[in-house]
């Protein structure tokens, strides 16, 4: 075997012992980015681009539950989602917001969907 082939397979071999160590520490990492969140949005695939969606329209009914809570505890709430929100509006409010502020997309992808969704659906006081 050649240098060049036997340092090939050494690094294939790394490779492939490296990987199940990646895969093990992003799923004990349970906190999405909103880099990810974005990139999840914008990915070809539709299956992927239905992760995005079905992520953030779960988000805001987590929200719209706890509004619903605020109500019944008599608080404030911090968002007034409307009750026919749908998953393509809570969705294009969250990707508005990721294109319009790139320089957050560091930040936890709960993070900027509140923000977002907060945003898009003040409440009048």
């Amino acid at each position: 075997m050649s240098g060049a082939n036997r340092l090939i397979l050494i690094l294939m071999c790394l490779v492939i012992i490296a990987y199940p160590a990646k895969v093990h520490a992003e799923a004990n990492n349970p906190e999405l980015t909103a880099q990810n969140l974005h990139d999840m949005c914008a990915d070809n695939s539709q299956d992927v681009q239905r992760l995005c969606g079905w992520w953030i329209y779960g988000f805001a009914r987590g929200m719209e539950y706890s509004q619903i809570l605020a109500y019944a505890k008599h608080l404030r709430a911090v968002t007034c989602l409307p009750a026919n929100l749908t998953g393509e509006q809570a969705r294009l409010s969250v990707e508005k917001y990721m294109r319009d502020h790139p320089e957050k997309l560091n930040l936890h992808a709960v993070t900027i969907a509140g923000l977002a969704l907060t945003l898009a659906f003040p409440c009048s006081n």
